[in-house]
């Protein structure tokens, strides 16, 4: 039994001794922490920062959509009235009328056209 005496009072010498330099390491480790944590920080403050700025540009982006979107709205009822006030004459010249004179003209264009390659042969 003195054997493990002695070897657990070694144990606990050599554990005294490591908490010795603990001591030092306990400092240098909480050094590190001190630096991670303030690069962190910096990290956050930086991130938040863009994204902010992002925000921003979204914003003024959005502003500038809504004021596109409402002039094209405005052209688009301009040019629905233009193809509706179009669309209301053709109505009205799709008569049988229309379609006589139509197909007169096209029949004289068809004779000048087999006149012409009469002419050619």
């Amino acid at each position: 039994m003195p054997a493990e005496g002695k070897s657990k009072k070694r144990r606990q010498a050599s554990l005294l001794n490591c908490c010795k330099r603990g001591d030092k390491m306990t400092s240098a480790l909480a050094g590190v922490l001190i630096v991670c944590t303030i690069i962190i920080t910096i990290a956050i403050l930086v991130l938040a920062t863009v994204l902010i700025i992002t925000l921003v540009q979204i914003r003024r982006t959005a502003k500038k959509v809504e004021i596109i979107s409402s002039q094209l709205n405005a052209s688009a009822q301009a040019i629905g009235r233009i193809t509706g006030s179009v669309a209301h004459y053709v109505d009205k010249l799709s008569s049988p009328w229309v379609a006589l004179v139509s197909g007169l003209v096209s029949s004289v264009f068809i004779r000048r056209k087999k006149a012409a390659e009469e002419e050619k042969d």
